[in-house]
């Protein structure tokens, strides 16, 4: 019987010093990966190379969060929720489905108000809604003479996977009914090549509308979904689900120890939405059932792949350059960004926390960055010279160590959302400083 306690006593006292190592080694994993001590942040635990799916409804529902429109190829659900990474506020999808407050169009209710439109895909909205909660834009303006007492409303008309030619038949539709603008942003270039590409290997035209969004539209519109992709659809709510109550865990955890198993399972439930989203998207974008919908979807002659980008680009610029001519003739500015892109090589070096974020080897729009943002980049004096006021804002996070990518696609964290919402507002607040039409004392602008 004694020997029998004195074998349970020392499996305890192993038990609990091993116990202690794996919190002590937990302890230092996290000091690691964060650069703090675990027990100082109760209740705000760092989440390290992890990254939180949206805030929305799609979360709810990934096959129904966008429609078919008419004109636009696709927009989000009238009263779809979003929110981006690190915000505590929800933007709401107007009644024309962009993330608006105000109802479209939106006219002018008084002198005092300067309109500024934003016109691009998901990093375009993701800046409009930054801009919304941290005006940053706003105080900019407002030093200019002109505009001091201004009220600055923003307006987004960006839609996540929106690429040239939809801001541009955006911007003409809203103009044609009426909509009031005194300043126009347009912010994109990474899905002009990344998602004309996917379309071009997907077989689908460039030129329209992503692929990957609109062709599952186009499938639930006719009634055309195969029973693996409605398997998969719930597949990947599952996932996302599983992701956000693991996240949960890994925030709440009191142990060290606790939260790097929380963490571990946090990152096998990431791989695997990741995973399964990747195939998901794959499979939506089948073209062999085109010949069964009542949509016409232009037939051409599949290019090159050098010509898929050729084309890409040349659209891209020539939407630009359009948006441009129609904004001159009702004296609006027009200011484009082409936006940062981590897998755009830059004089910027990625820290590992924020690399196991941000880079994937196998991302599929690694490729199409490689190739189209050099053509882009070329195409930016070429707009210039046209009287474009379009900038590069490539090299924006180049001196910033922190980590500024919040996925590994092209979406920004809250210092990166900031950094790059600062580098547009001082751009737009120095050139428009240049006319007198703002900075002027007791100018009205427009």
């Amino acid at each position: 019987m004694r020997k029998i306690k004195h074998a349970l006593k020392i499996a305890l006292v192993n038990i609990a010093i091993l116990a202690a190592l794996i919190e002590v080694a937990s302890i230092a994993t996290y000091f690691f990966q964060t650069g703090s001590f675990f027990y100082r942040n109760s209740g705000n635990r760092k989440l390290a190379g992890l990254a939180i799916p949206p805030s929305d409804q799609a979360s709810k529902n990934e096959a129904t969060q966008q429609q078919l429109h008419p004109y636009f190829g696709f927009v989000d659900r009238v009263g779809l929720s979003h929110r981006f990474l690190d915000s505590q506020i929800d933007h709401v999808s107007n009644n024309f489905g962009f993330a608006s407050e105000h109802p479209y169009p939106f006219k002018r209710q008084h002198p005092n108000q300067f309109l500024v439109g934003v016109f691009g895909g998901s990093v375009a909205a993701n800046y409009s809604f930054f801009e919304l909660e941290k005006n940053i834009l706003a105080a900019q303006l407002k030093k200019l003479p002109g505009l001091a007492n201004k009220e600055v409303i923003v307006l987004p008309f960006a839609m996540g996977a929106f690429k040239q030619p939809q801001q541009l038949i955006v911007l003409s539709y809203f103009l044609s009914l009426g909509q009031d603008f005194d300043l126009v942003i347009n912010i994109d270039g990474f899905n002009d090549v990344a998602l004309s590409y996917i379309n071009y290997k997907d077989g689908l035209d460039p030129s329209m509308p992503c692929g990957y969004i609109f062709m599952p539209l186009v499938a639930l519109a006719t009634g055309s979904n195969s029973e693996a992709e409605l398997q998969l659809t719930l597949q990947v709510i599952k996932d996302r689900r599983s992701l956000e109550d693991s996240i949960k865990s890994v925030e709440t955890s009191r142990f060290a120890s606790g939260y790097m198993l929380a963490w571990l399972r946090a990152k096998f439930s990431q791989r695997r939405y990741r995973e399964d989203v990747v195939k998901l998207d794959q499979l939506r974008t089948s073209t062999k059932r085109l010949g069964q919908s009542l949509f016409q979807i232009p037939v051409q002659a599949k290019p090159t792949e050098d010509q898929a980008f050729e084309e890409a680009v040349a659209s891209w610029a020539g939407s630009s350059l359009m948006m441009k001519q129609i904004l001159d003739q009702r004296n609006i500015p027009y200011f484009q960004f082409l936006q940062p892109n981590q897998y755009q090589p830059t004089g910027r070096a990625f820290g590992k926390d924020e690399a196991s974020i941000a880079i994937d080897g196998a991302s599929p729009f690694r490729s199409p960055v490689l190739k189209g943002y050099p053509m882009l980049l070329a195409e930016v004096g070429r707009l210039q010279h046209k009287g474009v006021h379009v900038q590069s804002a490539i090299n924006v996070f180049d001196s910033v160590k922190e980590a500024v990518y919040g996925d590994n696609c092209c979406h920004y964290n809250q210092l990166g959302n900031r950094i790059f919402g600062e580098y547009v507002a001082g751009t737009i607040q120095r050139a428009l400083s240049k006319d007198n039409q703002y900075a002027l004392p007791g100018s009205q602008g427009q």
